[in-house]
């Protein structure tokens, strides 16, 4: 977050919402003003009271976690307009990353087998290596972009339960199993987050 310096404004209150909201109130008093907020999800987790001080655009990549605490939530009195999924791009959106490189069909099938045409992946991509060389780049070296993504979604998508998911989708790999063979691949029995999985 900002700090008031930065802004030639007093300090911010960095544990107070109302404040920097009614800090942004006074700067977009005139004419027509777009607020866009993004990765809503880490705003507003700590805060109990978050809900009532919007009245905004909401963008997130957590999408379950606006689905549950803002849309599905009893505090939430707005009406929505417009609910917006994005997609990974197709094929011939995807391949404008490469610009005017000439680079074969079989290495861009390569590099989107791995990105799934997620625009953020593809940004990480160096056109000028081959696609072995970016995978190794993106998954395989500590400072990839993709080396952490799985541990990282899990995390940010299931929070304390982001373990139990992780084991779960582990056994799965190992091959096609039926529901007695995954509790007893994962050494659990029956009910609770498992059978509802």
């Amino acid at each position: 977050m900002a700090t008031g310096e930065q802004l030639s404004q007093p300090p911010f209150k960095d544990t107070d919402w109302n404040d920097y909201f009614a800090r942004l109130a006074a700067h977009t008093k005139e004419g027509r003003v777009i607020i866009l907020l993004d990765e809503i999800s880490w705003m507003g987790s700590k805060d109990s009271d978050f809900l009532g001080k919007l009245i905004l655009v909401l963008c997130g990549s957590v999408s379950s976690w606006i689905e549950k605490n803002i849309l599905g939530s009893t505090g939430f009195v707005g009406r929505i307009s417009l609910q917006l999924k994005i997609e990974e791009l197709p094929l011939k959106d995807a391949n404008e990353f490469w610009g005017s490189s000439l680079i074969s069909s079989y290495e861009k099938c390569k590099i989107l087998a791995i990105t799934g045409g997620i625009p953020k992946y593809l940004e990480e991509i160096t056109p000028e290596l081959p696609a072995e060389q970016n995978i190794q780049n993106l998954c395989f070296t500590l400072s990839g972009f993709l080396f952490n993504e799985f541990d990282r979604i899990f995390s940010d998508l299931f929070d304390k339960r982001s373990k139990s998911y992780q084991s779960f989708v582990k056994q799965l790999v190992k091959g096609p199993s039926s529901y007695q063979e995954i509790w007893k691949g994962l050494g659990k029995k029956k009910g609770g987050l498992y059978s509802a999985s």
